[in-house]
């Protein structure tokens, strides 16, 4: 059922097993819900969930002790400003919240204990699983800010160190993190997309090298030769009469 404006004497780890719905509170104001996402009830904090009334809600959820709640901050895994987390469904994951709860339907000291115990494990593995996911979607959008910067034209080229810091890095942190990730250094990456270019304007028989030199920002023909010939195998001239481009 729906909860609204309350403040939780708890901690609360909800996972969100099937449906859709909302968590709202003053600070983050409206987050929208839906299966493979967790939201947290935090101490002291005054807020809402809502599912949408279709009936499909399932959620599993764990209570924790305020001290917990207070540990888990303090150990940066989660936050007040980031109430809800997006570890992704995983019917694995649903399963060990079950049983969990099965333990605690006829429990003993020590077996209340020792779900604690795995539960905090839980909720561990639930925020680090987030953090991976939400590191892995940051780092897939800075690789493409990168391509599309290193396929800028001349005159909006940067140099390799500023475009490092235009990404938040520093330059031999960003070309190892590039040449890991596309297989080649950026520099490289470059000058291949150059290359790239290059042929496509070659085959326009009305362009002069001179003018392919100068408009990919080569200081001259011979510097476009010199690195056309080195990365494709061929001389412009070459791949021209190789590709039956007759220059008028």
């Amino acid at each position: 059922s729906d909860v609204l404006n309350v403040v939780s004497p708890y901690f609360n780890a909800i996972y969100v097993i099937q449906g859709t719905g909302e968590y709202r509170d003053a600070t983050v104001g409206r987050v929208p819900l839906t299966a493979g996402d967790c939201f947290f009830r935090f101490v002291g904090t005054k807020h809402s969930s809502l599912h949408t009334p279709d009936g499909l809600w399932v959620e599993a959820f764990l209570v924790f002790p305020k001290p917990f709640s207070a540990f888990l901050e303090s150990a940066g895994l989660v936050s007040r400003a980031m109430p809800v987390i997006r570890p992704g469904f995983d019917l694995a994951i649903a399963d060990r919240f079950l049983e969990l709860l099965q333990r605690l339907e006829n429990p003993d000291a020590a077996t209340v204990m020792r779900t604690m115990a795995d539960g905090h494990v839980l909720l561990t593995e639930l925020c680090l699983r987030a953090r991976r996911g939400q590191e892995s979607e940051q780092d897939h959008a800075r690789l493409s800010q990168a391509v599309r910067l290193l396929e800028e034209q001349p005159e909006k080229r940067l140099s390799l160190p500023r475009m490092a810091r235009e990404l938040g890095m520093g330059y031999e942190a960003f070309r190892k993190w590039f040449r890991a990730a596309m297989g080649v250094s950026p520099g490289e990456y470059r000058i291949r997309r150059r290359i790239d270019r290059a042929q496509r304007l070659l085959m326009d028989h009305e362009r002069q090298i001179k003018d392919i030199a100068a408009e990919l920002g080569y200081p001259g023909p011979a510097a476009f030769s010199a690195q056309f010939s080195r990365f494709s195998g061929y001389s412009p001239n070459l791949f021209r009469r190789l590709h039956g481009v007759r220059v008028g």
